[in-house]
C-alpha cells in the first residue's frame, strides 16, 4: 500500500497521453508519460537501415541509431566480422611457432615465451651497452 508523507498529496492526478504511432489514448500518471503506448509502437516508429552483409551476403535490418554506433558495420552479425577481420598467423620471435597477434605489434605467442624473450633480449642488450662502456 502507498502511505503519504506530511503534506504530500496522493497520486490521484491522471492524465491521459496520444500514442505518436498509432493514435490510441492512454491514462498515466504524470510520472509516466511516455510518446508511445507500448512496446511494438515504439518499435514501429524506429528507423530502420537495410543492407546485404558483405561476407555472407544475408539482408539485414537494423535500428538506424544500431547502425551509425556500430560505425556502419556491413556484416550480419560477430561470425561473420571476425572472417573478415582475421590476421594471417606471426611467428613468434621466441619459439618460432606460429600464432595470431590480438595486436599487431605482439612479438611472442604467450606470457613464457615473452619472459624468456625479454630474459635474453635484455641481457643481450646490456650485456653489449656495458661492454662498449668498458672499452
Amino acid at each position: 500500500m502507498y502511505t503519504l508523507r506530511k503534506n504530500q498529496e496522493p497520486m490521484s492526478k491522471i492524465v491521459i497521453i496520444e500514442c505518436k504511432q498509432c493514435g490510441k489514448s492512454k491514462k498515466c500518471y504524470p510520472s509516466r508519460i511516455r510518446q508511445f503506448c507500448s512496446i511494438e509502437c515504439k518499435n514501429a516508429s524506429a528507423k530502420r537501415v537495410s543492407q546485404d552483409c558483405i561476407k555472407c551476403g544475408k539482408r539485414v535490418n537494423m535500428l538506424k541509431s544500431t547502425f551509425e554506433r556500430q560505425h556502419k558495420s556491413n556484416t550480419c552479425g560477430r561470425e561473420c566480422y571476425k572472417a573478415i577481420i582475421q590476421r594471417d598467423p606471426k611467428p613468434c620471435a621466441q619459439c618460432g611457432e606460429g600464432f595470431i597477434p590480438s595486436d599487431p605489434r605482439t612479438l611472442t605467442c604467450g606470457k613464457p615465451c615473452f619472459l624468456k624473450y625479454c630474459k635474453e633480449n635484455w641481457v643481450r642488450r646490456h650485456s653489449e651497452d656495458f661492454c662498449e662502456r668498458v672499452q
